[in-house]
């Protein structure tokens, strides 16, 4: 009887290995792969897993998945992006598991069952084009640039914050941050920002534009003399007039007389040239010498 009993014991537990192996195995037993370096990192994706670090594995099985595709690897993959709340990638890999696993294996009913599983958290975001958008705008959704014939669909995304930038010529960039939580359903109508003022452009000047938009130097010389000759003459008319006053003042003694009258009008008129000369002269110098200083043929 004990032998019977025995036999009925290792029977049982030979039947739980199996049916373990059958149902608590198939996603680890085989993950597709011929390349040796993809194989090892899917099995140091597997390790990952068991031991809690998803994030880890999302990584050792998304470089296996990369050196060699294999339906296996995108499977185990979706589980670990499942995880570690990357919702809509583990919605993308089920499914595309799905489609590249044979009808009758047993992953593929794994996969559709976490393709069904996942389905309903994934959050949709709808970009609805506002009328006032230009029609050749562009939308990056968190920097993914998207067009105009991505307007209107639910497009699946991550739970999270994600940000929405509108661009259009003409037009500020507008920027839209948007919380999704799981299973959310967004529609974001999207309209350009405030329009942009007109730049206007001022070119540099180098260096040598401006030393040669100066005066020449000849000009410079040619004030400062002009301005010498004004004032010798400036200087010579003074003296005349003064010559003149002292003649005036020996003939204008109680009354003047002819020579007295004669005296004063051209004195009068000495002075006025000698002033005007004078001051022309002031001028013409200190022009001369602005016109050197600017001048373009200075080094």
């Amino acid at each position: 009887m004990v032998p019977r009993v025995r036999g009925i014991a290792v029977a049982l537990i030979f039947a739980l290995v199996v049916a373990v192996t059958a149902f608590g195995r198939p996603v680890w037993a085989d993950s597709g792969n011929s390349s040796p370096a993809a194989d090892a990192l899917f099995r140091a994706g597997r390790e990952a897993f068991l031991r809690g670090d998803f994030e880890e594995a999302v990584s050792r099985f998304t470089e296996s998945q990369r050196l060699d595709p294999a339906p296996g690897t995108l499977l185990n993959l979706a589980l670990a992006e499942e995880k570690t709340n990357r919702l809509a990638l583990a919605w993308e890999h089920a499914r595309a598991a799905e489609a590249q696993l044979p009808s009758r294996d047993e992953r593929t009913r794994m996969a559709q069952e976490l393709f069904r599983r996942v389905d309903p958290r994934v959050p949709r975001l709808t970009l609805s084009q506002d009328a006032t958008l230009p029609i050749d705008a562009t939308v990056l959704l968190d920097g993914q640039e998207f067009r105009s014939a991505s307007f209107d669909v639910a497009l699946p995304a991550d739970p999270g914050l994600h940000r929405v930038v509108v661009r259009a010529r003409g037009h500020l960039d507008r920027s839209i941050d948007i919380q999704l939580a799981e299973g959310a359903r967004v529609v974001e109508r999207l309209e350009p920002g405030a329009r942009a003022l007109p730049q206007r452009t001022i070119a540099a000047i180098p260096p040598d534009t401006l030393r040669s938009s100066g005066p020449p130097r000849a000009l410079g010389y040619l004030g400062i003399g002009a301005g010498a000759a004004s004032l010798a003459t400036g200087a010579i008319f003074g003296v005349l007039a003064i010559d003149r006053a002292k003649v005036s003042d020996t003939h204008c003694v109680g009354g003047c007389d002819d020579v007295g009258l004669d005296a004063q009008g051209s004195g009068r008129t000495f002075a006025t040239i000698s002033t005007v000369a004078l001051i022309s002269g002031a001028v013409f110098v200190a022009g001369g010498i602005v016109a050197l200083l600017l001048s373009r043929d200075t080094p």
